[in-house]
């Protein structure tokens, strides 16, 4: 039986590029006549303005903060039997709805399904220290041109993602004490524990549910990318989601001093200029082993 989606999208102070989202949006949800989509503006009153939407579409307001609250409301102010949640500086590929309409229907045992998310970069050249092994923390994943169930080690991502109404009635909620909170911190991992408790199998990637990611210049430097990694190992340990024991994270941190420069082994690296993007990717994994180690502590001497 085909689905009747609806399609959310949380926004937060995006009013400039909000537009292109709806735009991309209502021209491919105009041939359907069974897509709900409904706009959730988390934006804080003071700074709230105007939003110009499209025929068909509606708002809400919400004035608590967070991401996951906000996609709560999305879930209890629809009517859809698959629940769609894009980000507001995505836009959709056309055909996306059909794409997403014909994934469930070839794959009714999916209770979740993610798409490929692309990235749209500023026309500024990509930094020297950048590679592809970057792109997870931008939100961009391409898992192959096959609808399948995931394997263990992959993820789809929250920019582009789809659940079954009953998801939420059998396991409840996003947390809301993971999910971002405006622009004050990166916390995620709000749709990861849901994926959980849904199981893998029932996780479903479709490569015809294509959007893309518009990735802003200021996420393209070290810094930025050095705040993803931390808060996504804040993330971990809130949801209980650390895959690394203290003392295997203490041994791995000691392998990557090996690996580098005498003169780059102190701690003075986790915020050194990366030379290249195998430097990049060793100070991303020591960053986050090193939040790890801060927040449960050393493991004792006799345990190495």
């Amino acid at each position: 039986m085909t689905i009747r989606p609806s399609i959310v999208i949380c926004t937060y102070d995006r009013y400039d590029i909000l537009p292109l989202c709806l735009a991309a949006l209502h021209d491919d949800a105009a041939a359907h006549g069974d897509v709900e989509v409904l706009v959730v503006d988390n934006t804080p009153p003071s700074k709230r303005k105007d939003i110009d939407l499209p025929d068909g579409f509606s708002l809400h307001l919400a004035d608590r903060p967070g991401l996951s609250n906000a996609r709560n409301i999305g879930v209890s102010e629809t009517a859809g039997d698959v629940i769609v949640f894009l980000d507001d500086d995505a836009t959709v590929h056309p055909g996306y709805v059909a794409a997403l309409k014909t994934g469930f229907d070839r794959a009714p045992q999916a209770m979740v399904m993610g798409g490929r998310t692309d990235p749209a970069f500023p026309d500024a050249a990509e930094p020297h220290w950048f590679s592809e092994k970057l792109l997870g923390y931008l939100s961009c994943i391409d898992l192959g041109p096959e609808l399948r169930p995931l394997e263990q080690g992959e993820f789809v991502v929250g920019a582009n993602i789809a659940f079954r109404r009953q998801v939420f009635d059998q396991h409840g909620l996003f947390d809301t004490a993971l999910g971002r909170t405006g622009s004050k911190n990166l916390l995620s991992n709000e749709e990861i524990e849901l994926l959980h408790k849904v199981g893998l199998e029932a996780v479903f990637y479709n490569p015809h549910q294509i959007v893309d990611h518009h990735i802003p210049a200021g996420r393209l430097t070290p810094q930025w990318f050095r705040k993803r990694v931390y808060w996504q190992a804040v993330s971990d340990l809130v949801g209980d989601l650390t895959w690394i024991s203290t003392r295997d994270a203490l041994k791995e941190i000691g392998s990557i001093q090996m690996r580098l420069p005498p003169e780059k082994r102190g701690l003075g690296f986790l915020h050194a200029a990366p030379a290249s993007p195998e430097e990049m990717q060793m100070q991303m994994r020591m960053i986050y082993l090193t939040a790890l180690l801060a927040a449960e502590g050393h493991p004792a001497p006799d345990a190495l």
